[in-house]
């Protein structure tokens, strides 16, 4: 009987033993656990950081390209105004280039009239000395 009973205490022993083990287990999961949680909640803080991160940068490289944008499209009006003065200064040119023209023709058509006067003038001193008349 004595050996039942020693038997018995090294049993319970054991099984106090185990529990003894199952609660530090039980604790030690726990603390895992919380410190999971903890690491979880850290690293889903550092994602949403990332992500709102991540569109501030989107958002500052969204602005960027539209300023850039209307950049662009107020160049493209300045050069479509200077195209439009170009276009109206090569066409007073072309007209003065007419001008002249008309102004270059006028003149040889008033030479050639001088140059008929003078043989006409010619003719008549010519006739005018035939005749004897100065």
């Amino acid at each position: 009987m004595e050996e039942w009973k020693k038997e018995m205490r090294g049993i319970r022993r054991k099984r106090r033993e185990e529990t003894k083990e199952k609660i530090e287990l039980k604790n030690k999961a726990e603390e895992l656990r919380i410190k999971l949680n903890s690491a979880e909640k850290k690293n889903k803080k550092l994602i949403d950081e990332k992500k709102k991160v991540e569109e501030e940068l989107l958002n500052a490289q969204i602005l960027a390209a539209n300023e850039r944008l209307a950049a662009d499209q107020k160049l493209m009006e300045e050069m479509n105004e200077n195209l439009t003065l170009l276009r109206q200064a090569v066409e007073r040119n072309n007209e003065t280039i007419d001008l002249g023209r008309q102004v270059i023709q006028l003149r040889n058509d008033a030479i050639q009239r001088n140059e008929m006067l003078i043989q006409q003038n010619n003719l008549l001193v010519r006739a005018l000395a035939l005749l004897g008349i100065h």
